[in-house]
């Protein structure tokens, strides 16, 4: 993106940032800046003004006009793009009572989960300022104090003014980068809006991200004028097979660990440049990836006169290029729609997105079909004469394949040295690159740099792991184990040194996002806070439970709405007990809840056999009536009572350690009890009393 349009991304980026600024209490320097106020009102168009004058590097002053003089011009892109943007998020936004009221000031957010299906029985968690990093809903509200309240947020604000100022970019392009994953650190637990709405949940990001997005979009020439807009969504295949493709014998044992974590990471990143891929196409910016996560993505891009040849050129370069280094096992599926204002304002996004105007590309079944009719020949493989030992897909050098190879440096290198650290996505083509590479021919290459030493390209897209510093800020679900292998794991179980593997997902997800809105509130805004949350519960919340397990827990992978889970036998129930609490403490909606399948298993068995079992074992728990369940040997518990069944386990163990009780008097009365479960006689139990006494 040249640095004219990326002004129109930055004015439309900050052009609600005075509200975070007014609500410091503080005053208004300049006459200047008053003079994009209107009607003595919008006050926050003066303080926005105030801010690029006073935090931006004078270099950027040309930035200060489109951003500030939305409520003053009578048209342009980023006012265009801030009234769509509102939807039904700010109704009464424009009654200028809103910026004379102390709720202004004191006003919070709740939590987006608060507003879905039952609204009165949800409990009311309150969105609490502070960073990004730290956002948990709480029960509490921080204060209802107006200069209480105007101190947190000049606290917050000095932070974010001070870092800000600190940038130190040449130009527009570089400016962006860092200002960005800034903006989404300070702004997420700011409320866009409290004016007139009963139930304030979308944040000054969410609605600065949108807005830019939107202005990204209008900004480009040959817009189709009936729907200028369209949401491209891809979906990955393959994901299950390829992370659990690891040939498990003596030789490949100790490297299992360690790739199917750098396996589920890869996928992840996987996923995200495809979405960068798209966007670089249509020329946007971080603000137009609405969502990425879990295999799954959406863009929203310009819906200009030539985008069919655009698209069809695009799809098919994806496609052949993840097949020149994956062959089939990871393919992509992709659907558009096309949308005019009104559909991208209002509720009608959600039938839209989900209605008959969907239009599939490329479906699941067909994902190859036009690779295979203009080059059939690359569908042929030649026998390989050394295999991999670890995939057995590929060709070996030695023991292993180039890729096993890179994915393991990928580990040793990076994930297991650092917690934060830069990934670079390069469409640019540059060979020359540094870091450890996957390329993907003509379509581009990620670049994991160590930690966070790298040299700027402001045509690449950026992600910072766990750490707020360029481009789009992004959390891995790291495992809390280091160099430790699965038979060293299962060493920290009580009792038999065995392990469990969790699968876990949230209940009827799909229905939450299609009907877990009301018709009218329903937002674009609303639907990508609720992702975002969602994802943030999986990719943070649970790394941070995770850590109170003392090295304990190896994370799979854990975001988007689901997580797959190795750790002690032992631990399994209360970790998941831990787990289903902390997501009913995040959500506070009795209609959300998780479900998870156990499978106990000798570590020294093949991972994915377990993973396989405990897939099953979810199945069934979702089978049950309302779901919200465990399956676990071969049987279901409501998550109700584990509570109670921990509890019993915490009383045998007791005795078992007091010499109270032996092993064989514990499996005798299992044995007992499932016999007599059998029976469907009313005295069954009876007969086996005396074979319990006597053990």
């Amino acid at each position: 993106m040249d640095n004219n349009d990326i002004k129109t991304t930055l004015a439309a980026l900050l052009h609600d940032i005075g509200k975070f600024y007014q609500r410091t209490g503080e005053k208004i320097d300049k006459t200047f800046y008053e003079s994009f106020m209107k009607n003595n009102g919008y006050k926050h168009a003066a303080f926005t003004a105030q801010f690029i004058d006073k935090f931006l590097d004078e270099k950027f002053g040309s930035l200060l006009v489109p951003s500030a003089d939305h409520h003053i011009s009578v048209d342009g892109i980023v006012k265009k793009a801030d009234i769509i943007a509102s939807g039904h998020d700010r109704r009464s936004e424009e009654a200028l009572e809103e910026e004379q009221s102390n709720h202004y000031i004191t006003g919070r957010m709740y939590s987006i989960f608060s507003i879905l299906y039952d609204l009165e029985n949800n409990e009311r968690k309150y969105i609490n300022l502070g960073k990004q990093i730290d956002y948990f809903p709480s029960d509490v509200k921080d204060t209802d104090d107006i200069e209480k309240s105007k101190e947190l947020y000049r606290s917050l604000f000095r932070e974010f003014a001070d870092k800000v100022k600190s940038i130190n970019a040449k130009e527009y392009r570089e400016l962006h980068q860092y200002l960005y994953p800034l903006i989404k650190e300070y702004t997420t637990t700011i409320p866009s809006s409290t004016y007139n709405v009963d139930t304030p949940t979308i944040s000054l990001y969410d609605h600065l991200k949108l807005t830019a997005a939107i202005a990204n979009c209008l900004n480009k020439p040959n817009l189709n004028q009936e729907k200028p807009f369209m949401i491209v969504e891809y979906d990955m295949s393959g994901i299950q097979s390829y992370i659990y493709k690891i040939t498990e014998g003596s030789n490949t044992k100790p490297q299992v660990a360690k790739s199917l974590r750098t396996r589920s990471f890869y996928l992840n990143i996987l996923c995200d440049f495809i979405t960068y891929a798209i966007a670089n196409e249509f020329n946007v910016t971080y603000e137009n990836i609405l969502y990425t996560s879990g295999g799954r993505g959406q863009v929203l891009i310009p819906n200009t006169i030539d985008i069919e040849e655009k698209l069809t050129i695009l799809f098919d370069k994806i496609t052949k290029e993840i097949f020149n280094v994956h062959y089939t096992d990871i393919s992509f599926s992709f659907s558009t729609t096309a949308l005019d204002e009104v559909e991208l304002q209002f509720a009608s996004f959600k039938k839209t997105m989900y209605g008959d105007s969907r239009k599939l590309w490329i479906g699941k079944n067909q994902k190859f079909v036009n690779l295979l009719k203009k080059d059939p020949q690359s569908f042929i493989r030649k026998p390989l004469t050394n295999a991999c030992s670890l995939c057995e897909s590929n060709e070996a050098k030695n023991t292993l394949c180039l890729f096993c190879n890179k994915l393991l440096d990928l580990n040793n290198e990076i994930l297991a040295k650092y917690d934060n650290f830069v990934i670079e996505f390069d469409f640019s083509k540059d060979k020359n690159q540094k870091g450890i590479v996957f390329d993907f021919g003509s379509l581009g290459s990620i670049i994991f740099h160590n930690g966070l030493d790298f040299s700027l390209n402001t045509n690449s897209y950026y992600e910072t792991i766990n750490y707020p510093l360029i481009g789009e800020t992004k959390y891995y679900a790291k495992s809390n184990i280091t160099g430790m292998s699965f038979e060293e794991l299962a060493k920290k179980t009580k009792g038999d040194p065995k392990l469990a593997v969790i699968k876990m997902d949230v209940d009827n997800l799909g229905w939450t996002f299609h009907s877990g809105f009301d018709e009218d509130k329903t937002s674009v805004s609303k639907i990508l806070t609720l992702s975002r949350n969602m994802d943030f519960f999986f990719s943070k919340i649970i790394v941070d439970l995770a850590k109170e397990y003392e090295n304990k827990i190896y994370i799979i992978y854990s975001g988007g709405d689901d997580l797959a889970i190795v750790l002690p036998a032992s631990l399994s129930l209360k970790f998941v007990n831990d787990i289903n609490n902390k997501f009913k403490s995040y959500t506070g909606n009795p209609e959300l809840h998780l479900s998870a399948g156990i499978e106990i298993f000798h570590p020294k068995s093949p991972i994915r056999f377990a993973i396989q079992r405990a897939e099953e074992e979810l199945d069934s728990a979702k089978k049950r009536e309302g779901k919200n369940a465990i399956g676990v040997f071969n049987e279901v518990i409501a998550n109700q009572d584990l509570k109670h069944i921990l509890t019993e386990i915490e009383y045998y163990i007791e005795k078992f350690e007091k010499n109270k009780i032996s092993r064989t008097a514990l499996h005798n009365i299992y044995l007992s009890i499932s016999l007599s479960l059998e029976n469907k006689s009313k005295d069954a139990f009876q007969r086996y009393i005396p074979h319990i006494a006597y053990s």
